[in-house]
């Protein structure tokens, strides 16, 4: 996947209002960043490193959810 559309820097609040289709991966990894407090403030990298999980893994797979669902939508 080389274009991404959620990356490091953004806020896990954001992603998940923005995404929410994107909530099953990080529930996936067992990130309780959904519905936290601090995820008006942490970036996606920040809870990454926080849960010491592999960044480009759970990037590729939060942006294949988004882009798959959004495949979906056009059908």
């Amino acid at each position: 996947m080389n274009e991404r559309t959620i990356t490091p820097d953004l806020r896990m609040a954001d992603i998940t209002n923005t995404w929410p289709m994107t909530i099953p991966v990080f529930l996936k990894y067992r990130m309780i960043c959904v519905g936290c407090y601090m995820s008006s403030f942490d970036t996606l990298e920040d809870a990454l490193k926080i849960y010491g999980l592999p960044v480009e893994q759970v990037l590729d797979e939060l942006n294949l959810v988004i882009q798959t669902d959004h495949v979906e939508d056009e059908e």
